[in-house]
């Protein structure tokens, strides 16, 4: 019986890597389990785990693509998380992180991991590509938010990238009337304060 087979797998499993911390068996369980059931949820989060465990990093990566290939709401955008972390960090692949976090932020506009890894990338040391596309992926993040010398520092960006003048000047132009947005709104909260109207 498949199943009953797969479940002694799982205790096997669980009792190789809590009682007895054999990592290696324990991995080597998971994989007879997923043989038989390759979209086993509860053998993938294991793997995954014990895995990144163990350093094994494209093995994690692997596995947790795996997952993502059967998950939805809010599981999805976890395991995008920690793909783009993965990605990030240990495997250093810049470009692959940035399309997750691409991901993350269109299933979860607002999520702050992946705003906080948007603004990583546009560090000055960051290769010019990667700093653009994480500058557009922020600008309507910015935009939509109101927050002006954030938004400025964008058009500052495409500023840098920019070979062509005529664009580079309709990007300055539009820094101006940034400028004087932010600079208004200065100085309407100067005259509320003055007034009493902000505590």
């Amino acid at each position: 019986d498949p199943a009953a087979r797969q479940e002694l797998w799982r205790r096997v499993a669980g009792l190789l890597e809590k009682d007895v911390g054999d990592v290696e068996e324990a991995i080597a369980a998971c994989v007879a389990i997923l043989d038989e059931n390759p979209e086993d949820a509860t053998a993938l989060e294991t793997l995954s785990r014990l895995y990144a465990q163990q350093g094994r990093h494209r093995d994690t990566l692997e596995i947790l693509e795996r997952r993502l290939a059967l998950a939805q709401g809010t599981v999805r955008v976890s395991l995008l998380r920690q793909l783009a972390g993965l990605l990030e960090g240990p495997l250093g692949d810049a470009t692959g992180a940035l399309d997750r976090w691409r991901e993350v932020i269109a299933a979860a506009p607002a999520d702050g991991e992946a705003t906080a890894a948007f603004e990583r990338f546009l560090a000055p040391t960051v290769d010019a590509p990667l700093r653009l596309a994480a500058a557009q992926a922020l600008e309507p993040i910015y935009e939509g938010a109101g927050r002006f010398a954030d938004l400025a520092g964008i058009v500052r960006v495409y500023i840098d990238g920019e070979g062509d003048p005529r664009a580079r000047l309709d990007h300055l132009i539009r820094l101006a009337g940034l400028q004087e947005t932010r600079l208004r709104a200065h100085r309407a909260m100067a005259t509320y304060r003055a007034e009493g109207t902000v505590k």
